[in-house]
């Protein structure tokens, strides 16, 4: 176990070996769900989104779960999963889950994320996190990295972190998944069913913490 976080604490029963190599192969494994002891200072952090929203934490309270994806510019895995995500976004919006594009790599310009995430139909879930005030409390450290909070007044539970699925890796990208880790994770989740698995791999890109 290790304690991450800004005025919160962040109880991390995931390992997550990460080299600032370009790019990385994330590994997590757990037996049950983090918890996040969210103070009311994180909540009511103010990031943007790209068209110049303000977006909090505490936004979401009411929100059934909330799903934050680590963005990143010019990572190949990543942009080959923006089509994955997009169909897993739609088929849960109205099921009242809220996807987040976390857009926090320090190399990365406005203008180039907001380009990239345009292209690939995904500039509506971007927030800007340039502290990495969202980010490193998070745990957060690889491109295409998801986890799936749900919300509480004091406690926000994880009940997912890991890859949006196997489909695709380094040197390959198959037609089909065999493990949709996202998708049968908020499955789970959304119909009252504990998340049967909690962490999966992840390919991506490593994000620097600044």
């Amino acid at each position: 176990m290790r304690i991450l976080g800004i005025k919160f604490v962040v109880s991390i029963l995931v390992s997550l070996p990460v080299t600032m190599a370009y790019p990385s192969d994330v590994s997590a494994a757990a037996d049950t769900a983090d918890i996040l002891n969210i103070s009311s200072d994180i909540l009511n952090i103010s990031l943007y989104s790209l068209s110049g929203k303000k977006i909090r934490l505490d936004d979401f309270k009411k929100n059934g779960l909330v799903v934050i994806v680590a963005q990143g510019s010019s990572c190949p895995v990543l942009q080959k999963s923006y089509p994955d995500l997009l169909a897993i976004e739609k088929q849960f919006r109205k099921k009242g889950v809220r996807f987040i594009l976390l857009s926090a790599a320090p190399q990365d310009e406005f203008a180039v994320v907001e380009k990239e995430t345009q292209t690939f139909g995904v500039s509506d879930m971007v927030v800007q996190d340039p502290k990495q005030s969202w980010l490193q409390p998070l745990g957060l450290k690889v491109t295409g990295e998801a986890i799936v909070l749900k919300p509480g007044d004091k406690i926000w539970r994880v009940l997912y972190r890991g890859g949006i699925s196997d489909r695709i890796n380094f040197d390959r990208a198959l037609p089909k998944a065999k493990n949709e880790f996202l998708r049968n994770a908020l499955s789970d989740a959304v119909a009252g069913r504990s998340v049967k698995v909690k962490a999966s791999s992840v390919f991506g890109c490593s994000i620097t913490w600044i």
